[in-house]
């Protein structure tokens, strides 16, 4: 006769690894493959701090903030809950101040970089000199092959299924790179893709929780 009470299971508990351990583990100094995404007017401090905090790598999206000023009190603030690595998504279009962004965030030992709109070369310098590393956001193989020749650390493979703006390539092709998944990490159809990435981002699906920023849940 069994002794189990109710509720009870035979089952082990599953046993968390305490890291894993890919390229972008190892190139960021983060435990688990995880990059929260850097959302537009999603992604701030509160969600950066808990993915580092949990042992991914936090970020911010620069855009979310019009003046310097904003953008050094929420660095201050992250740095006064966490000294995990962190990262943020600079656009280099010339519509916000990024030369001003880029100089603030190595200032609070931000290494982590994530280029968007724009020529990567223009901050590759400046993140190299101080440790730091650059990824490029890239949506077809023709982009992750220039970005790959401009020198940079790795790619964010804008997977079909991510949000904003979207590639139709498909992810495999960019794998031999280093690169993280951009979007559908999530989607269980995915996950043989994901896998196969050296990271992924997480983003909509992880709305559901204390640090979302938006009025309902994604579904």
């Amino acid at each position: 006769m069994s002794n189990q009470g109710p509720g009870t299971s035979n089952e082990k508990p599953i046993a968390t690894p305490t890291r894993i351990d890919t390229e972008f583990t190892r190139m960021i100094g983060v435990d688990y493959p995880i990059i929260g995404a850097p959302m537009f007017l999603i992604s701030y401090e509160a969600l950066a701090v808990g993915v580092a905090r949990g042992g991914g790598l936090g970020t911010i999206p620069l855009p979310n903030f019009r003046t310097v000023g904003e953008l050094k009190q929420t660095l201050a603030r992250i740095r006064a809950e966490t000294d995990r690595p962190i990262g943020v998504n600079i656009h280099v279009s010339g519509k916000f101040p990024w030369k001003e962004h880029l100089a603030l965030c190595l200032n609070f030992g931000v290494k982590f970089f994530i280029t968007s709109l724009g020529d990567p070369r223009l901050i590759l310098d400046d993140v190299h000199a101080s440790g730091g590393k650059v990824f490029a956001d890239v949506i077809t193989v023709e982009q992750g092959l220039k970005a790959r020749d401009r020198g940079v650390d790795g790619l964010i493979a804008v997977a079909d299924s991510a949000g904003g703006h979207a590639g139709r390539d498909p992810l495999m092709i960019l794998v031999p790179y280093p690169q993280v998944q951009g979007g559908s990490a999530g989607d269980r159809r995915r996950r043989h893709q994901y896998r196969r990435s050296d990271g992924g981002f997480h983003g909509p699906r992880g709305l559901c929780g204390h640090y979302r920023n938006t009025p309902h849940c994604h579904p």
